[in-house]
């Protein structure tokens, strides 16, 4: 009778750590599972973040590229009022006879002389344009990778 007892006894023990273990690693894979769905949404999360980040990135990019056509814009009116000044100005003096046939060369070559300079000044900005375009389209690809 008391082997017998023994015996219930020591398999309701093991029984007893059995259950125990059990409930260890169902404790366990519950901890897990909460971490993995935690990850998850924190990847989720942050997908949308970097989506919003991207999104105001190309409006700030489209802001910038249409400043930049409104000061070029702008540039072209202020070189269309130069010259109608300049050439207000020469049909003054020409009308009064101070105006002399060098004084009107040199004019002449001056406004030329501006007329390429802002031409060169627009290539250029616009080389630094395509130069940063590329250099940000390279930067992307690298976050991408």
């Amino acid at each position: 009778k008391q082997w017998y007892q023994r015996r219930v006894r020591g398999e309701v023990n093991s029984a007893r750590l059995a259950v125990q273990s059990s409930q260890r690693e169902l404790t366990d894979i519950s901890r897990e599972k909460l971490r993995l769905s935690q990850s998850i949404l924190a990847r989720r999360d942050f997908g949308q973040v970097l989506a919003g980040i991207l999104g105001e990135q190309e409006c700030t990019r489209q802001s910038i590229a249409a400043l930049q056509r409104q000061q070029g814009e702008i540039e072209r009116e202020r070189e269309v009022h130069q010259r109608e000044r300049e050439e207000l100005e020469m049909s003054r003096m020409g009308s009064t006879g101070l105006l002399t046939e060098r004084e009107t060369s040199y004019k002449e070559k001056e406004r030329q002389r501006r007329e390429l300079q802002g031409l060169k000044d627009a290539h250029d900005k616009e080389v630094a344009a395509k130069a940063a375009a590329e250099r940000k389209k390279a930067e992307e690809e690298r976050e991408e990778r």
